[in-house]
C-alpha cells in the first residue's frame, strides 16, 4: 500500500468519524449541469491548494445532496480562507479543520 493511499484513507476515515456529510456553508452555491467529473478538479486543482500553507490534505465529499471538494487544514483561518476561492469548476470548497495530519511512510501497512 503506498503512502498516498494510506493518506487517502486516513482522511476517508476522519471524515466519516467527524460526521462529514452534509455542508450547511451559506456559501454554497446551485449546482451546475454541465461541471466536469470531481475528481478530475481534484486532480486539476491539487497542487495549487496544497502549496497553501496549513493545508494538509484534499478530498471529494458530499455537501447536503450535491458533490463537493474539501479543504483539509492544520487550523481554519482567515490567512487560509482568504487564499481558497469559494467554488472551482462548479464545485462548493469546504474547508475543514483537521489538525496535524502525518503519515508514516515506514509503518508496515497490514
Amino acid at each position: 500500500m503506498s503512502v498516498r493511499s494510506s493518506f487517502v484513507g486516513v482522511l476517508v476515515f476522519m471524515l466519516g468519524a467527524a460526521g462529514v456529510t452534509a455542508c450547511s456553508d451559506p456559501r454554497r452555491q446551485s449546482p451546475l449541469a454541465n461541471r466536469p467529473d470531481i475528481e478530475a478538479v481534484r486532480m486539476r486543482h491539487e497542487n495549487d491548494l496544497m502549496r497553501i500553507d496549513g493545508v494538509v490534505g484534499l478530498v471529494t465529499g458530499r455537501c447536503g445532496d450535491d458533490a463537493c471538494l474539501i479543504l483539509m487544514v492544520v487550523h481554519d483561518t482567515d490567512a487560509i480562507r482568504r487564499e481558497v476561492p469559494i467554488t472551482i469548476e462548479g464545485y462548493v470548497i469546504r474547508v475543514l479543520e483537521a489538525g496535524d495530519v502525518r503519515i508514516d511512510a515506514h509503518q508496515p501497512s497490514n
